[in-house]
């Protein structure tokens, strides 16, 4: 079983027995993640978690941005972004795309990497 399915197993359990409680548990507990995404330093992973929560402070903002002020591509925001919501288990906010387009990104990319590497040549043996 991985994180995910664990909090997952938890929250049902947590619903049957008192239901609403697991929704206000988890406001509770994204209002102190943003407080702390706040204090933290501006880094790649700091702001894949903001735009991974739709913290206020991203507001306005694109990931994009972002990464061009910290001198990063937006894919290693994107990156930080992804990882956190799938080892919290969390839904994609409204900054990402779904997991479909990731998945096709991905693959443009790969594909675009592999057309632009030079072509290996035989040696020749003189």
């Amino acid at each position: 079983m991985n994180k995910s399915s664990d909090i997952k197993e938890i929250i049902d359990e947590l619903e049957d027995e008192q239901p609403g409680l697991a929704r206000i548990l988890m406001e509770n507990l994204m209002v102190i993640l943003h407080h702390g995404i706040r204090i933290q330093p501006n880094s790649p992973q700091k702001w894949g978690v903001a735009f991974a929560t739709a913290n206020p402070i991203c507001a306005g903002k694109s990931m994009s941005q972002v990464a061009s002020q910290l001198g990063v591509s937006r894919a290693i925001i994107s990156h930080e972004a992804r990882r956190f919501i799938q080892e919290t288990g969390l839904p994609p906010s409204s900054y990402m795309g779904t997991e479909e387009a990731a998945t096709t990104a991905h693959k443009s990319r790969t594909k675009t990497i592999e057309q632009c590497k030079p072509k290996r040549t035989k040696a020749v043996s003189i």
